[in-house]
């Protein structure tokens, strides 16, 4: 319960329970990085301490996982961030690889791009599939003007 200053009250409610302690390894979390929603009330979860991505319902169920460690295609060793564009392709970026990995919706490995700049944190891919990279060290945006979604999977 949270007081906001117009003197209204906030009340949140626990729609989802996801995580155990033990048990099932498709609900145990290492440490988690970021969390999204797709437009179908999917929830992606990116931990990084075990390098992947885990999908759930809306309600909680178990769908599927993405990426594993290591450095090849679809691996990750620092996966800090994720988007999910208006297509539901996930986007993760790994600030060790320097690399920003792409998964179709269904969850496959697409390809990836590198950038060059340890300090990137942020990024999105607008409406055209321009890949837009926040580097917060020079405070400047570079842009690719890289159409990903077209990219060959062996880049």
């Amino acid at each position: 319960l949270k007081e906001v200053k117009s003197g209204k009250k906030i009340v949140l409610k626990k729609i989802v329970d996801i995580g155990v302690w033990e048990g099932n390894e498709q609900k145990m979390f290492f440490k988690i990085n970021d969390v999204k929603t797709d437009k179908f009330g999917n929830i992606y979860i990116l931990d990084s301490g075990n390098h992947r991505i885990q999908k759930f319902d809306h309600i909680g169920k178990y769908i599927s996982s993405m990426g594993h460690e290591g450095q090849g295609p679809g691996e990750f060793l620092n996966p800090i961030s994720m988007i999910i564009d208006n297509k539901d392709n996930i986007y993760v970026l790994d600030k060790s690889l320097q690399r920003i990995t792409k998964f179709d919706k269904e969850g496959n490995y697409s390809n990836s791009i590198q950038i060059n700049t340890q300090n990137s944190h942020d990024f999105i891919v607008d409406n055209y599939d321009n890949l837009i990279v926040l580097d917060r060290k020079s405070t400047r945006l570079n842009s690719s003007h890289t159409d990903i979604s077209r990219m060959p999977s062996s880049a």
